[in-house]
């Protein structure tokens, strides 16, 4: 199988991204507020050689730049736009994850001819009317382990494992954690995502009428869900909220992923997300 990790610059902007080489596609995928690239390893690695999977690191994350600003989904929307055209596709599949969901859902419905299909996974709201003092709540442990320094990479990964509390570290969550470590020059560890960059689009997801844009996307969709919760706590979103933003998007199923959490939909071991990915692209 082949994997390939390459950069691209627009706009100043250096963007890195992963590839796994496959003939149908391309499926591009958005990971969420904390997280990196490596998210979707699993996915490249069930999809291809049949799909073309590239994932990229948003700005302020990974090994992608970190300006001061432009957080927020109107320019993430815009730095994929610019990403699809530097890469020359015309048109594909998305998968989002978490925030990523609400980027590649509103992309959709600002770019509809771009859009083949859409992969919602365990998020895609947004707009003032979400429950964002619960959702700050389940997620106040990723952000904070973004402003600390840690004593070595075994030190982050440890605490990491501690945030999750849920059995350690799957081999594809320790590839996303190894990746986000950053060796200081003092020899400090922290993490790569910026804090003020998460923190700025977690706030200006307030400003945007997800409402209003999920009706406006015009692919057919695929919502899956995480009904497990998150790090010990409730589903990011309650079911009822799930349900408002499958309904809102025209041709949109939604569909739970028993025994799964935030993290493990995508991170776990089980084939069971990437199963109903298959089989929702092989529907006519």
């Amino acid at each position: 199988m082949g994997e390939e990790e390459k950069e691209v610059v627009f706009n100043s902007i250096r963007t890195h991204y992963k590839v796994w080489s496959g003939v149908s596609g391309p499926i591009i995928c958005v990971h969420g507020l904390t997280a990196n690239c490596r998210y979707f390893d699993h996915l490249g690695e069930k999809l291809a050689p049949n799909y073309k999977v590239i994932a990229y690191d948003l700005r302020g994350r990974g090994n992608s730049s970190k300006p001061v600003s432009g957080y927020n989904l109107v320019q993430h929307a815009s730095d994929l736009e610019n990403f699809l055209t530097a890469l020359d596709i015309n048109s594909a599949i998305f998968v989002g994850h978490s925030l990523g969901a609400a980027i590649v859902a509103f992309f959709a419905a600002h770019f509809p001819d771009k859009a083949q299909r859409l992969i919602l996974v365990d998020g895609g709201g947004g707009g003032p009317q979400a429950d964002y003092e619960s959702v700050a709540k389940s997620i106040q442990p990723f952000i904070d382990r973004l402003k600390v320094k840690y004593t070595s990479v075994n030190d982050y990964l440890e605490k990491v494992k501690l945030t999750i509390g849920e059995g350690g570290l799957t081999r594809y969550m320790y590839n996303v954690y190894s990746y986000d470590a950053k060796v200081n020059d003092d020899g400090t560890v922290s993490s790569k995502v910026s804090p003020a960059a998460a923190f700025e689009d977690f706030m200006k997801l307030r400003d945007v009428d997800m409402a209003s844009a999920l009706t406006r996307i015009k692919c057919p969709a695929l919502f899956l869900r995480a009904p497990d919760g998150v790090a010990g706590n409730p589903p990011l979103m309650p079911r009822m909220a799930d349900e408002l933003i499958s309904g809102a998007i025209p041709d949109c199923s939604l569909q739970d992923i028993p025994g799964t959490n935030h993290a493990t939909i995508l991170l776990g071991e089980s084939d069971a997300t990437f199963d109903a990915i298959k089989e929702f692209l092989n529907s006519s």
